[in-house]
């Protein structure tokens, strides 16, 4: 009995991973032969659906056409794995970054809020000294505007209309 090369068939037919082989006799003439690709560690890919590749027939047509009738599905079913794996790795890839890019904008909106608190804390605090006549160290609890450069034009404003409310006081 020879193999007919069946082991180089297989190697060439399946470059990674494992090919499980299942064959059955009925007893009478004709056999059941049930393949499935499996993961490198002999464990089913989760992947893909478990569904074996089942062929019947006499011995003689299963030795007739084995890999012309496998070949086919099985490449397809390692091109689909290998897709899986490259789409999954992908996938992880996007998630990583979009969960960055959302950390990243949070912190950025966090750091707004608090900037933005800290510049009303200082203008409330201003404000209060004003309403005290406080002028001198109203103008001191001023915040810089290079600080709020987005508040330049307001804190230059207050900033002047303190000064002239501190040099009123000081003439009397």
């Amino acid at each position: 009995m020879q193999t007919a090369n069946f082991f180089q068939s297989i190697y060439e037919l399946l470059p990674k991973g494992n090919l499980q082989i299942v064959v059955k006799t009925n007893g009478g003439d004709q056999m059941k032969v049930s393949i499935m690709l499996t993961g490198e560690n002999g464990q089913r890919q989760s992947d893909i659906p478990a569904v074996p590749l089942v062929l019947t027939g006499t011995p003689a047509m299963l030795d007739e056409g084995f890999f012309a009738t496998i070949a086919k599905p099985v490449q397809k079913t390692v091109e689909l794995i290998t897709n899986l794996k490259a789409y999954d790795k992908a996938l992880e890839k996007n998630r990583t970054e979009s969960r960055m890019e959302k950390d990243q904008k949070d912190k950025e909106t966090k750091e707004q809020t608090e900037r933005k608190k800290k510049y009303e804390t200082q203008i409330d605090k201003v404000k209060q000294l004003r309403e005290q006549k406080k002028y001198g160290e109203a103008i001191g609890q001023l915040p810089k505007a290079a600080d709020f450069p987005e508040h330049e034009a307001e804190i230059k404003s207050l900033h002047e209309e303190l000064r002239s409310l501190h040099g009123q006081l000081s003439m009397f």
